[in-house]
């Protein structure tokens, strides 16, 4: 399956862990875009969500975060918030 080459649970991981440092957030971006451009970061900033949305076990989507991810991103590579 070609998609799961382009997870990297490391780099979730270490977004998940960070969420509030921007630094951390547009670094673990600039990585995804060297191992695979954009299918990489929105391959994994999906899995990064489904996986928040599971553990806040609310029912509610966590949306908010996964935003200012995207917005920190803004410019890397073909990447446009």
């Amino acid at each position: 399956m070609i998609v799961y080459s382009f997870v990297r649970f490391d780099i979730m991981k270490n977004m998940y862990e960070n969420l509030t440092d921007k630094k951390v957030i547009v670094d673990c971006g600039k990585e995804l875009n060297r191992d695979g451009e954009f299918n990489t970061m929105i391959i994994n900033l999906t899995l990064l969500s489904i996986a928040m949305d599971e553990i806040n076990d609310t029912n509610k989507p966590c949306l908010t975060q996964i935003r200012v991810i995207e917005h920190c991103w803004d410019g890397i590579g073909n990447w446009a918030a």
